[in-house]
């Protein structure tokens, strides 16, 4: 999510500086600007093309002029493995949390907390929301970063260029990311890592690599997942 955001943030604001808080200013956080049913933006972005990331299903997004919506889709075992260290779950409680997870597609503290849908409320939501729609899958996303960027490219109407791309490539890379989080945090420079993760040891961007849940669960566990989610997974 917050990579797809960084990726966008290039595509139609290169001329800003590359900075987490320039990156939520021009690609904002729905969560963060609205209130009161009322959606208050930034004034830098007066007649600039608006996008908005948002963790909510589609019925429950308050009605906003969106012409085109893009999910960002993660295989729900590697979701979970970035949770755990998100929230820093202990390894004994991690049992517990599986079995949570894998019967409820989420965890009942982010529901309470933060009133998300569960990872399959959410995407059958924007499945069935009639609205234009393009998937990107994130295990593709890195396999593949120039196709799937060319298809968010053309999705949105944006010219090819070639130079955009490598340049795209080589700033929102995860390698790069981690290095603006470590200086941005180092520096107790405001933006989105400082605001996102008040712990400062825990690293916002932590892995970013497929199949890391291997690392997080058992053979047990994993097996408990994937029969919770398996249809799912085999099909996208």
């Amino acid at each position: 999510n917050t990579w797809l955001r960084f990726i966008i943030f290039r595509m139609y604001f290169d001329y800003v500086d590359f900075t987490s808080k320039n990156m939520e200013i021009y690609v904002p956080d729905f969560h963060n600007i609205y209130s009161n049913n009322k959606i208050t933006f930034n004034e830098k972005l007066k007649g600039k093309k608006i996008f908005l990331k948002t963790h909510l299903t589609y019925e429950k997004t308050p009605v906003f002029d969106s012409s085109k919506v893009i999910l960002i889709l993660r295989n729900p075992i590697d979701v979970l493995a970035s949770i755990v260290n998100y929230y820093r779950i202990r390894e004994l409680e991690i049992d517990e949390v599986v079995n949570e997870f894998s019967n409820l597609h989420t965890l009942i503290r982010i529901k309470e907390k933060l009133n998300f849908p569960s990872w399959s409320e959410h995407l059958n939501s924007w499945l069935n929301s009639n609205t234009d729609l393009l998937i990107i899958n994130y295990n593709h996303l890195i396999d593949d970063f120039e196709f799937n960027l060319k298809k968010i490219f053309n999705f949105l109407n944006f010219k090819i260029d070639n130079k955009k791309i490598t340049k795209i490539k080589e700033e929102t890379n995860f390698t790069n990311l981690s290095k603006l989080e470590i200086y941005e945090k180092k520096n107790n420079i405001s933006g989105f890592f400082n605001i996102s993760v008040s712990d400062k040891k825990i690293n916002f961007m932590n892995k970013g690599k497929i199949g890391n849940y291997s690392k997080v669960f058992n053979n047990e566990q994993v097996k408990k997942l994937e029969k919770s989610f398996g249809d799912l997974i085999d099909k996208y």
